[in-house]
Order: structure tokens, then C-alpha cells, then sequence
């Protein structure tokens, strides 16, 4: 009785008394035919498990000291084969063949939609793996709550019936977005939102229309249509109107401020090649007003009117929209206006991939003429947040450019629970130059630019607090907040 003095000690006391029944009665079971090995335990505690490997050997040391009469229950190779035989598992069953694949009864979504992610099932054996991952792919599209299959057997046939269950909202959405970035030189902040209707008919046509309103207000209206059941082929016309705030800079210094104010209007069709992502064709119109704000007047036309045919790819493999962890990207265009002297080709490759971690990411950039010179209006720039990060935005402008970049970084935690990515602190090592400069003008050859940053994703969108170095440039410090 001393020794039971709390929780603890009485509760160790009922775990003995309950095994020391169980061992009372196992030893009543005992037949003479019974062979029993008890091993001295003396000493050991049954919390001791540190000394697991002393406790062991003295089990085998009594199984030992009893071989002789263990000896007498042993039987031939030929008897002990065919035991060991029965009690080995059989051999799992192939996968049955399935011999039909249904889609279960849907509400909006065309069930061909849903069909166009799964290929090669019938009269094969079900491949699991591969199910899962088309199911993943059909989830994607963004229409369903969840997406599950079952295996039915009717008639002697396997039938694959794949049942996506759509949402219970929609199919029409109001989305939000906000964007804020700031240098000590330049800020600017927007909010935006829209209205999104899906589905409005059995093709899958959709109706987008946005506005955003602060330092660069914008309205868009945006119609998707595919032309077949399985999304291969679409026609695609937008119109828009945009102010955007563009800064003019000589040696690191701010010289004017424009506003610039576009119309137009894109008359888009095109493919989807696969799940990589799009291909477009069409004819873009545009109208351009250009209003002195502040500083030196540098552009001699305010307004210009531009038409031209566009040819656009977008082949978008990451596992993120915003910041992914491994993926690729490609993205270009192609544009010719027949009544102007030029042309103007862009080429954006990305490559990302994680190793536990950490992530690695590589981009290469190509813009510029391909044929004349670039206006002014319609020139390609570098300067930014991980577009050459120690200068401004848009900071170095010009008739062509060519950027190279390399990036580190660490995932460092997750957000809490109930909000989704991860944060990151980041490094990259930045390389570009831009010919036929419209500002910075002395900035000739290579530039170089070192960047520090932690962000990662939030709810609200990417978010990054960063410092770029750059020799020739500004070295700034960076704030993004949102969606790009």
C-alpha cells in the first residue's frame, strides 16, 4: 500500500493486477504437449524500453537453453515448404478491364467537357494512377466541389462511371483583386473587380467584365466562346480602356510623368493545344493618348491609332498561378501593323523546380523590333520587382532587350491554418541590357542587378517585401502587395 501514492502509481497497480490475470490464465492453458519459455526479467521495469536490447538477448538466451525439446516440433524441408506455402498471401488479382466509361448526369457542365480528360480506358485494364491524376485535371477546371469514380459491374461488363459533383454556387461569380506596389520613388494602388458568368451555353461560353479603379483605372469587357464540345478551338473578342502612369527617366532621375489612355478592341480566335495552354490569331486595334503630367516634354505625338495582327501563345505548366514550386512557362506574341514600318516580337521562357525546401527558378526574356524601329508608345522596357530589380519600373526603355535571371529561395513556413501557400525568403542575380534606349541613354552594355526578398502567396495574392542592387541603377527597396 505505501507504494501506491497518486494517479500515476494506481493506475501502473490495475495494469498489473490486469496482466497478471491474463498470465494466470494463460499458464491454466498450458497441455503437457505445451512447451513454455519464460526469460529472467528481473530488474527491468516495463517502462524501461532503453534496455529493449538487453530484455532481448535474455529472451533468446532461455529459447536457447530449451533447443532439445524445440527440436522434437521441427519437420523436414519438404513438410515445412508446403506450410509455408499455404500460409503465404495470394497473388493480388489483375485489374479488371474496364469495358465502358460513363460520365454521371450533370446540371451546366457539357459531360464531353468533362470527357476530353480521359483517354485510353476502355477494353484496358483500370490504371489507377493515371485515373487519379485525369481526375485531378478534370477538378482543375474549376466547376466541381469534387470529382470521385466507382466501378460498376452490370451484364458482365465493367463500367467506369466518373461522377463530378458540381459546385453549389455559381455558376456565375463576382471576383476581387487588389494591387499595391511602392519604391521610395514611385507607388501606385489599385482595386479591381468582376463579373463573371460561366457556362452560358453547352459549348461553355463565359462573359467577363472587370473595373478597377485607382492609380491606373480600367474597364474590360471580355467574351469566350469555344467552338466544339472538347474546348479545342474558340473565338475570343475583348474590348477595354486603361490609364496607366509611365515615368521617364535620364541618370536614375524621374525627368516627366505621363498618362497614358488606351482604347481597344482584340478580335481573337485560336486553339487549345492540350492542357499546355492556348494559341491566338486576330486583330488588334488601339488608340493611344499620351498628357504630360510633370517634367519635360519628350514625346512628340500625343495620340496615335495602331492596328495590326497579333499571334500570341501562353503554355503555363506550373503547380501555382503565382508562385509556384515547379513548372514551366512559355509566353510570346507576335505583332505586324501593315500601315506602320515595323514589327515586334516578345519571348518569355520560365523554369522552376523544387528540391525539398528550396526552389530554383530561371527565366530568359527576348523583345523588341523585328522589323524598323519601335515607337515610343509601343517600346519594351526593364525595371522593376524581379525585372531587373535595382532600377525603377519601366525605368530603361527601348527599341529591344534581352533579361536573364537566376533565383534561390528557402521555403521558410506555411500560413496558418485555413489560409493557403507558403513564405519564402528569396535571392536572385539579374542580367539584361536594352538597345536603341528612349531613356537612360548612357546606359550602355550589360547591367547587372542583386536582389534580397521574402513573400510567398496569401489569400489576397503574392506578397513581397524586397531590396535590389544595382551598380548603375537606384537600388531600390520594394513592396508588392495582390495580384499582379
Amino acid at each position: 500500500a505505501e507504494q501506491i501514492g497518486g494517479v500515476p502509481s494506481t493506475m501502473a497497480q490495475m495494469v498489473n493486477i490486469l496482466t497478471d490475470q491474463n498470465v494466470s490464465r494463460s499458464l491454466a492453458s498450458l497441455k503437457p504437449g505445451d512447451i513454455l519459455i519464460t526469460p529472467e526479467l528481473e530488474g527491468v521495469g516495463a517502462s524501461e524500453f532503453g534496455r529493449y536490447r538487453e530484455t532481448a538477448d535474455r529472451g533468446r538466451a532461455a529459447a536457447e537453453a530449451l533447443l532439445p525439446m524445440l527440436r522434437q516440433l521441427s519437420v523436414d524441408k519438404k513438410d515445412y515448404e508446403e506450410w509455408l506455402a499455404d500460409t503465404m498471401p495470394a497473388r493480388p488479382e489483375l485489374p479488371p478491364v474496364v469495358n465502358a466509361v460513363e460520365i454521371s448526369e450533370l446540371k451546366r457542365v457539357n459531360p464531353e467537357y468533362v470527357a476530353r480528360q480521359l483517354q485510353e480506358y476502355e477494353d484496358l485494364p483500370l490504371d489507377t494512377k493515371k485515373l487519379d491524376q485525369q481526375l485531378g485535371q478534370i477538378y482543375g477546371d474549376g466547376d466541381y466541389q469534387h470529382v470521385d469514380y466507382t466501378l460498376l459491374t452490370a451484364r458482365d461488363k465493367n463500367i467506369l462511371q466518373i461522377t463530378p459533383l458540381e459546385k453549389n454556387f455559381g455558376p456565375n461569380y463576382l471576383r476581387f483583386g487588389v494591387n499595391l506596389e511602392s519604391t521610395p520613388d514611385t507607388s501606385s494602388f489599385n482595386f479591381r473587380a468582376a463579373y463573371h458568368k460561366t457556362w452560358l451555353n453547352r459549348l461553355g461560353g463565359e462573359w467577363l467584365t472587370g473595373v478597377q479603379i485607382g492609380t491606373e483605372p480600367k474597364l474590360s469587357i471580355e467574351f469566350y466562346q469555344p467552338v466544339d464540345q472538347l474546348h479545342r478551338f474558340f473565338v475570343e473578342p475583348k474590348a477595354y480602356y486603361q490609364k496607366e502612369q509611365f515615368n521617364f527617366y535620364q541618370n536614375n532621375s524621374n525627368k516627366s510623368q505621363y498618362d497614358f489612355k488606351e482604347t481597344g478592341i482584340n478580335l481573337m480566335t485560336g486553339m487549345n493545344v492540350g492542357l499546355l495552354g492556348p494559341v491566338s490569331f486576330g486583330w488588334t486595334e488601339r488608340k493611344r493618348e499620351a498628357d504630360l503630367v510633370q517634367g519635360d516634354p519628350l514625346l512628340d505625338v500625343n495620340v496615335d491609332r495602331i492596328g495590326g495582327w497579333l499571334l500570341s501563345i501562353d503554355f503555363d505548366q506550373f503547380d501555382q498561378l503565382y508562385v509556384p514550386t515547379h513548372g514551366w512557362a512559355v509566353k510570346g506574341a507576335y505583332f505586324n501593323p501593315p500601315a506602320e514600318d515595323y514589327s515586334k516580337g516578345t519571348l518569355d521562357v520560365q523554369v522552376v523546380q523544387n528540391i525539398g525546401e528550396y526552389v530554383v527558378a530561371g527565366r530568359f526574356n527576348l523583345a523588341g523590333s523585328l522589323d524598323g524601329t519601335l515607337p515610343i508608345s509601343d517600346g519594351v522596357a526593364l525595371g522593376g520587382f524581379l525585372n531587373m530589380t535595382g532600377f525603377a519600373r519601366n525605368q530603361i526603355l527601348g527599341d529591344s532587350l534581352i533579361y536573364g535571371s537566376i533565383r534561390g529561395e528557402k521555403i521558410i513556413g506555411q500560413l496558418p491554418i485555413g489560409l493557403r501557400g507558403d513564405m519564402r525568403i528569396g535571392v536572385a542575380l539579374e542580367a539584361g541590357r536594352v538597345d536603341g534606349r528612349y531613356t537612360e541613354t548612357e546606359l550602355d552594355g550589360w547591367q547587372n542587378s542583386f536582389t534580397l526578398y521574402l513573400g510567398g502567396e496569401t489569400p489576397i495574392g503574392p506578397v513581397y517585401v524586397g531590396y535590389g542592387y544595382s551598380p548603375e541603377g537606384m537600388s531600390n527597396l520594394y513592396v508588392f502587395v495582390g495580384t499582379p
